[in-house]
Formats: C-alpha cells, structure tokens, sequence
C-alpha cells in the first residue's frame, strides 16, 4: 500500500515535472499554476478564446511528452480549466 507521505511526494515531483501544457495538439500553455493536496494535484489555466471545443490535454516536461488525455469540453470565450490528478 502506498502512504500519504509517498502520495504527497508523488505529487510534488509531478508538479516540479510539468513545464508547458498543449491544448488540442496546437496552442502551447507555459502559464498555469499548481497545487498539490495531498494525493492531489490540482493543475490550473486558461483556456484562450480561439479554442471552441477541448479535445485533448498534453503535459509536458520541456519537450518530453509526459502524459496526455483526450476530453471533449465546449469552450464560450475564454474559460478558466481546473483538471485534477490523482495518485492512488
């Protein structure tokens, strides 16, 4: 079983990790805050006006892809995007 504390620092390595996050394979997101609570990593940023529909997320550390995750979420103007990790 993994504890807390292994959880939490799970967490705070993630977080040091990300540098940049991509929207929909073209619009590059270098400015997004972060908080890790725990087993939690809650990860913060706007999404710009010309994105009408999210369909995918990409997380990456400089240019090393680190994770990535397809959604469909409709976008009027610009929207502030909480996506949540959590390491179980």
């Amino acid at each position: 079983m993994i504890t807390e504390i292994m959880k939490s620092k799970v967490n705070l390595e993630i977080k040091k990790m990300i540098t940049s996050i991509r929207l929909n394979d073209e619009v590059l997101i270098s400015e997004f805050s972060s908080v890790s609570e725990g087993a939690i990593l809650l990860i913060e940023f706007e999404v710009p006006e010309e994105i009408s529909i999210l369909r995918k997320l990409e997380f990456y550390d400089e240019e090393t892809l680190l994770s990535e995750c397809k959604v469909y979420v409709p976008i009027n103007g610009n929207t502030l995007f909480k996506y949540r990790i959590e390491v179980k």
